[in-house]
C-alpha cells in the first residue's frame, strides 16, 4: 500500500507541475492514512490547495492543522481521525508533549491571530490537544463553522490553563470553552465534545445547555452513557422547553469502547418525543423493555431469581400524555396489580442505530426475534434507516423479520449479529415485491403454525377476523405454537398505537392478511438490505443472496462476512 501512495504522490506532483491538476482544484474528497504518506504531506498539501473536502486517517503521527488550512484555502469539510494528536504547531516543533512547545505556542500567538477567514462549515478531529489560546485562534478563524466534533481531546503537558510547570493541567475549563465556541461560531448547529481522561459533569452539560439554545442535535461518546448524561439528555428534551431541543442524538463508540451497557436508551426513547434520529451503535437495548406484553415469561424465559430482580423499575410504568405541568403522569393499568411498561414516545424516529441483547441472558428462540422486530414495525412507522446488533438472532418467518414491511419508508436496513440462523430462500418468500401468501404457506412450519392458529378462514375475508382474535397465540423456544387464553394484554387506551400482539403469533396473522390484500408492495423505498454475520451456513447464505438478488434486483443486497466486535 505503501508504495501505491508514493505512485499516487508522484504522479499528482507529476501532474502539478504541468498544470494538469488546474481544472481538478474544485471539489477533491480524500480518504488517506497518514501513516502511508510517509513524509509526503507537503506535497500532497501544495499540490491540492483548491480541495473543499479533506479527509485524513491515521496513526502515531502528529497533524498540524495551521499547515492544512494555511495550504487548503477553501477546505469547507475537514476531518482527522485516529491521529496521536493534533494541534496547530508546525512540523518544526519536535514534540507535542515538550515543555518548548508552551513558549512556541505562546510566541506565535500573535500569527496566529492574523490568520485569514477560513470556509470550514465542518470540522472533525480526533486527540486534540486543547490550549485555550490557540483554540481561540481556531474558532476567530472559523466563523462559518456549523458542525463541530472534538472527539477524545486531551490535555497536554504544561499547555494552557495556567500551569507552566510541565506537569499535566489537572482541569481545562470547558465553561469558558463552550461559551468560546457560542460566540465565534453562531451557526454551529451539530456539536460533539469528549475528552480521553474524563466525563462530562451535570455543570458541564448544564453549561451547554445555556451556550446553545437553539441546538437539537447532541453527540456524545458512548462512554459517557450513565446517569449523568441521561438526565442532562432528559432535560434537554423535556417538553417544558420550547422549542424540543433534541432532534438527533449521537452516542458514537470510541476506539476504548465495546459496548455499553445501562437503561439510558430506555428512558430517552421514552420521553424524547421529537427525536428523529438516534445514532447508538454500540449501547445495548435490552429486549426485555421491548416485552410489552410479558411474553417471554411464558416461554421460561426469564429465570426464578432473576424473573424482575434484574429488570429495572423504569421498565414498570406507562407513559401517558404530559399534564398541564409538562410532566408526565405515571399511573397503573389495574391488571392483577401490574404496572404496564413505557413504549416509546418518538413517532417521527427516521433513523435508529442500537445493539440489543439481553439483561442477564441471550436467546436467538423465535419469541425473542418477535418481540424486537413486532415492537419496531408497531412504534417506529416513519423509519428510514435501521441497524440493528444483536449477538443471537433468529431471521425466520416465525422470528417475524417480515414484520417491518410495515415500515413502508425503510431505505437502508443493516442486521450485524454473531450467529444468524435459517436466512435461506425457503424464508425468505415475504421479501418479493408482492409476495403471495400461499407460497408463503408453503413453508412446512408456516402452515402449522396457520392450521394450529385461526386454520383456513385466514384469506376467506372479514369473518377470518372472529376467528383470529378469539386467542393470543405465543410461540416457545422450539417453535412449536401453544394457545394463551390467559395472557394479559396492554392495548391502546393509553397509547397512540395499538401494542396488545407484539410477542404474540397473532402478530405474525395481523400481517399476512394485511399483505394478502395486496394493497402495497414490500419495502418500495428499499434502497439497501445487509447482514453482516460471523457465522452461518454458508451454502443457504449463497442460496439467499442470489434469491434476493433475482427477486429484488432494485435493492443492493449484502451479506458480509465480518467479525461482530470488529
Amino acid at each position: 500500500m505503501a508504495d501505491k501512495v508514493a505512485v499516487m504522490m508522484e504522479a499528482l506532483h507529476d501532474a502539478y507541475s504541468k498544470g494538469a491538476l488546474q481544472r481538478l482544484k474544485e471539489v477533491w474528497v480524500f480518504h488517506l492514512s497518514m501513516a502511508q504518506l510517509d513524509g509526503s504531506m507537503e506535497l500532497f498539501l501544495s499540490s491540492l490547495t483548491g480541495i473543499t473536502t479533506l479527509k485524513l486517517h491515521g496513526y502515531g503521527l502528529s497533524l498540524y492543522l495551521r499547515r492544512i488550512m494555511e495550504c487548503c484555502p477553501n477546505l469547507e469539510d475537514l476531518a482527522i481521525e485516529q491521529a496521536r494528536s493534533v494541534t496547530f504547531v508546525p512540523p518544526a516543533v519536535p514534540d507535542i508533549y515538550g515543555i518548548d512547545q508552551l513558549w512556541y505556542l505562546r510566541t506565535t500567538k500573535t500569527d496566529l491571530m492574523s490568520w485569514p477567514v477560513s470556509k470550514l462549515r465542518k470540522l472533525v478531529v480526533t486527540g486534540m490537544a486543547l490550549d485555550m489560546s490557540i483554540l481561540e485562534s481556531l474558532f476567530q478563524a472559523c466563523p462559518r463553522l456549523q458542525a463541530l466534533w472534538m472527539v477524545q481531546a486531551r490535555i497536554p503537558l504544561g499547555v494552557g490553563n495556567g500551569d507552566a510547570n510541565g506537569s499535566k493541567a489537572a482541569t481545562f475549563d470547558k465553561d469558558k470553552f463552550f461559551a468560546l465556541v457560542a460566540r465565534c461560531c453562531p451557526d454551529l448547529a451539530k456539536f460533539h465534545f469528549s475528552m480521553q481522561d474524563s466525563k462530562l459533569s451535570a455543570e458541564d452539560l448544564g453549561a451547554m445547555r445555556h451556550q446553545f439554545l437553539d441546538m437539537t442535535h447532541w453527540s456524545f461518546a458512548d462512554t459517557e452513557t450513565g446517569p449523568v448524561l441521561r438526565e442532562g439528555i432528559l432535560k434537554f428534551a423535556s417538553l417544558d422547553s420550547l422549542p424540543n431541543r433534541l432532534t438527533t442524538l449521537e452516542l458514537l463508540p470510541t476506539r476504548n469502547s465495546i459496548e455499553i451497557k445501562g437503561d439510558m436508551l430506555h428512558e430517552i426513547l421514552c420521553r424524547s418525543p421529537h427525536l428523529q434520529h438516534l445514532y447508538a451503535p454500540k449501547v445495548i437495548y435490552y429486549f426485555e423493555d421491548l416485552d410489552v406484553n410479558d411474553v417471554l415469561s411464558h416461554t421460561g424465559y426469564y429465570r426464578k431469581d432473576t424473573k424482575r430482580k434484574s429488570v429495572s423499575d423504569n421498565l414498570d410504568f406507562a407513559l401517558h400524555a404530559p399534564t398541564e405541568t409538562g410532566q408526565y403522569d405515571l399511573q397503573t393499568n389495574g391488571h392483577q396489580g401490574r404496572r404496564r411498561r413505557r413504549i416509546w414516545a418518538c413517532r417521527s424516529l427516521k433513523t435508529l442505530h442500537i445493539t440489543v441483547n439481553g439483561r442477564t441472558r441471550d436467546s436467538n428462540c423465535v419469541t425473542n426475534a418477535l418481540v424486537m422486530f413486532g415492537y419496531l414495525s408497531r412504534v417506529c412507522p416513519n423509519l428510514e434507516e435501521l441497524h440493528l446488533r444483536r449477538y443471537l438472532l433468529t431471521l425466520t418467518f416465525l422470528g417475524g423479520l417480515c414484520l417491518l414491511t410495515r415500515l413502508r419508508k425503510l431505505e437502508r436496513f443493516k442486521i450485524a449479529t454473531n450467529t444468524y440462523h435459517n436466512l435461506n430462500e425457503k424464508t425468505l418468500e415475504w421479501m418479493r415485491r408482492y409476495p403471495s401468501t400461499e407460497e408463503v404457506l408453503k413453508r412446512p412450519l408456516a402452515a402449522y403454525f396457520v392450521k394450529q392458529t385461526i386454520g383456513a378462514p385466514l384469506f376467506r375475508g372479514p369473518d377470518a377476523d372472529q376467528n383470529s382474535d378469539d386467542n393470543s397465540v405465543g410461540i416457545d423456544d422450539n417453535s412449536r405454537i401453544s394457545r394463551r387464553d390467559d395472557a394479559p394484554g396492554t392495548g391502546d387506551d393509553e397509547h397512540d398505537v395499538d401494542m396488545s400482539k407484539v410477542g404474540l403469533a397473532q402478530d405474525l396473522i395481523d400481517w399476512m392478511k394485511e399483505r394478502s390484500s395486496g394493497q402495497y408492495p414490500t419495502w418500495p423505498n428499499m434502497d439497501q438490505f445487509c447482514v453482516e454475520y460471523e457465522e452461518g451456513y454458508l451454502p443457504d447464505t449463497g442460496r439467499a443472496a442470489s434469491f434476493l438478488r433475482r427477486v429484488r434486483p432494485e435493492i443492493d443486497f449484502q451479506l458480509v462476512h465480518k467479525k461482530y466486535h470488529q
